[in-house]
């Protein structure tokens, strides 16, 4: 029912990846769920957190509030370390409504903000400390040991670095950046799989589709960034800028990690991408063209449609 939040989960419909990963065993997918019911949070002016925030709900209620509102923030803080920039992103989106007056500082508002606070690192406590309680304080090092009891050769800890997978720790091994995303074509990879690669990365679509999802992934960002660095205002602008960044850090990061650790070339630790669209095209939809905002999302759409039906799930190999 409602339309800001129709607008933020647009987003999911633009890759079968964001689809595909609810498919298996993995932490991706509770991540994205966090992320993208939070970003209907940040972004409808009447969902519960600014209800809760600006005093519009009865007493009853704000202590129902307060425990939704600090289970979810605390649920947030245990996800996937790549959805940390969306927390970022989240963060800054709230601080700049105090700067615009979308809500209004006063003492109440303080404890009701220390008050999900608490709950948030209560659930952080119990789920660190039942980690200790089992694992003890020595866990890296228990984790280590059984690396090297069980783990491949080339996978050991103390395997010479020059006898370990070579996808491990290329930077160590003299590769320079530069060099390391000529040869891995690591940004190529991450592009494809961000649209759709399945079944541990050996089922994927054709080269056009790839092509034809990129374009116009990449001509939506265009525009959509064009219209509110145009358009928009102060806080839309500024909401734009802390998304870029946020954006840039996760992509430097994914690629540094791929660099320096673990070659992985997925575009799963992308998709926290997607959320953070969302609530920059909640926020701004009222600037955006209508024909061209609904094309951008329709072909995408229809594209990771057959993406999903035709490659992936009609593979054999599946």
């Amino acid at each position: 029912r409602s339309l800001p939040a129709r607008a933020a989960f647009l987003p999911l419909l633009m890759t079968p990846q964001a689809w595909y990963i609810f498919s298996y065993y993995n932490s991706d997918a509770l991540a994205l769920f966090l992320t993208t019911v939070t970003t209907y949070q940040l972004a409808d002016d009447q969902s519960l957190l600014h209800r809760f925030f600006n005093n519009k709900l009865n007493t009853a209620n704000a202590w129902k509030a307060i425990l939704l509102l600090g289970g979810l923030a605390g649920m947030l803080l245990l996800i996937k370390k790549n959805f940390y920039f969306f927390l970022i992103a989240a963060f800054c989106c709230f601080l700049t409504g105090f700067f615009f007056q979308r809500y209004r500082f006063s003492w109440a508002l303080g404890k009701k903000a220390l008050a999900l606070a608490a709950i948030a690192l209560s659930l952080l406590g119990l789920r660190y400390g039942a980690d200790v309680w089992v694992n003890g304080w020595n866990k890296s090092a228990q984790i280590r040991e059984i690396q090297e009891e069980r783990a491949d050769y080339i996978y050991k800890p103390s395997t010479p670095l020059n006898e370990k997978h070579p996808q491990l720790h290329i930077r160590a091994r003299g590769t320079g950046l530069q060099e390391f995303l000529e040869t891995y074509r690591w940004g190529g990879k991450i592009i494809r799989s961000f649209y759709g690669v399945y079944g541990y990365m050996t089922v994927s679509a054709g080269t056009p589709y790839y092509t034809l999802m990129s374009i116009s992934g990449f001509l939506f960002l265009g525009f959509l960034f064009l219209t509110v660095l145009v358009r928009g205002s102060g806080e839309e602008r500024l909401l734009l800028l802390n998304i870029t960044l946020c954006t840039l850090g996760l992509i430097a990061a994914a690629c540094y990690t791929s660099w320096t650790k673990d070659l992985q070339g997925q575009g799963r630790y992308l998709l926290v991408v997607l959320p953070m669209l969302g609530l920059l095209v909640a926020r701004t939809r009222h600037l955006l063209q209508p024909l061209l905002f609904h094309a951008f999302f329709a072909f995408m759409f229809l594209m990771s449609l057959y993406s999903f039906i035709f490659v992936g799930l009609s593979s054999p190999l599946l």
